[in-house]
């Protein structure tokens, strides 16, 4: 096996970084979008999160395909947390029984 060794132009590599760093960063900037509106108005359904795809594409520069990634990652971060929220609420009443069957007992 041999190995071939390619020069590249440092100008090309900052150049495709920068493209990089400005999607990503737009990108990120889309999802807390996504977020706010999602956490505002309690959406969990794609449906609902659709409603506002154009004005989180005009606001972002983003295209369709990753203002869709941004919904969906929204959506999947706040969904997520509310399943974590509710196992929390359960683990909480569980044990706020468990004491209250050992006061009882003290008693």
């Amino acid at each position: 096996m041999k190995t071939i060794k390619i020069p590249v132009s440092e100008e090309i590599t900052k150049r495709k970084k920068y493209i990089i760093n400005r999607i990503s960063e737009r990108m990120t900037y889309g999802v807390q979008l996504y977020i706010d509106i999602i956490v505002k108005n309690d959406i969990t359904e794609f449906k609902e999160a659709n409603k506002f795809q154009k004005y989180i594409g005009e606001k972002t520069g983003l295209p369709s395909a990753f203002v869709q990634c941004a919904r969906d990652m929204g959506l999947w971060m706040y969904r997520s947390y509310k399943e974590l929220h509710r196992d929390w609420e359960r683990r909480i009443e569980k044990l706020e029984k468990k004491l209250r069957k050992e006061k009882n007992k003290k008693l």
